[in-house]
């Protein structure tokens, strides 16, 4: 058995690096510092280079997060706890393409103070073509002993109020580019700023968003409701 899951990494890994064919506009690989040990989460958009209808497939290539972790996988369709072997997505039809529906992953980690570093792989494929795929990953890593002593990234970042419905003040430190994502993993608003930024989401359906901002050093979000 481990014989046979060594080779079908080798040729996930062998078919990613000769076909890929998606987009990944929210980074594809991240990599980056657990800066609380609450929650993290890691935001993977994905869409094909022109609109079709397509189901997104995937696989669990590898995962080291150390086993004191506690993490769930959402992708566009639904959530699981932990990282099942396997998973398909809701299928999207070309006028769900067309409107902006596009798949996504969501990685959710709460570390406690558990230390280590791990990194989980999925091989996203179309579901009508298993050599039309790539591979999408998540590397964490979280020092519990010395993060009283860091700057916290996420200091200063705050969106408020939360939950809004008219007015949103996103302030943040370091920070020049972000935006904001509906529940299915759609950009609905682009962020620029230097310290703060002001907005009207009146105009956004109520439901849950994900607040992105890009720092120098790595990815912060925070989830937002919208009344």
């Amino acid at each position: 058995m481990k014989n046979l899951y060594i080779t079908a990494v080798l040729i996930a890994g062998s078919l990613a690096a000769t076909a890929q064919d998606f987009i990944y506009p929210v980074g594809q690989n991240l990599v980056e510092t657990v800066m609380s040990e609450n929650f993290q989460e890691g935001l993977i958009n994905i869409n094909t280079p022109s609109f079709e209808a397509i189901q997104y497939d995937w696989e669990l290539v590898s995962n080291t997060f150390p086993a004191a972790w506690s993490y769930s996988l959402c992708d566009y369709g639904g959530c699981e706890i932990g990282i099942p072997p396997t998973g398909s997505m809701t299928p999207i039809t070309l006028t769900e393409a067309e409107s902006g529906i596009i798949g996504w992953f969501k990685m959710n980690l709460t570390v406690g103070q558990n230390s280590g570093t791990g990194k989980a792989e999925l091989y996203v494929y179309d579901s009508n073509d298993y050599s039309r795929g790539d591979i999408v990953s998540w590397e964490y890593t979280w020092d519990a002993a010395t993060a009283s002593l860091t700057i916290n990234m996420n200091d200063g970042f705050t969106v408020s109020p939360n939950p809004v419905s008219n007015q949103l003040t996103i302030t943040a430190q370091g920070v020049n580019t972000g935006a904001i994502y509906n529940g299915v993993g759609q950009k609905v608003r682009s962020l620029e700023f230097t310290n703060e930024h002001t907005i009207d989401v009146s105009d956004l359906k109520g439901g849950v968003y994900i607040v992105v901002l890009e720092t120098e050093t790595g990815t912060i979000s925070e989830r937002l409701i919208v009344e």
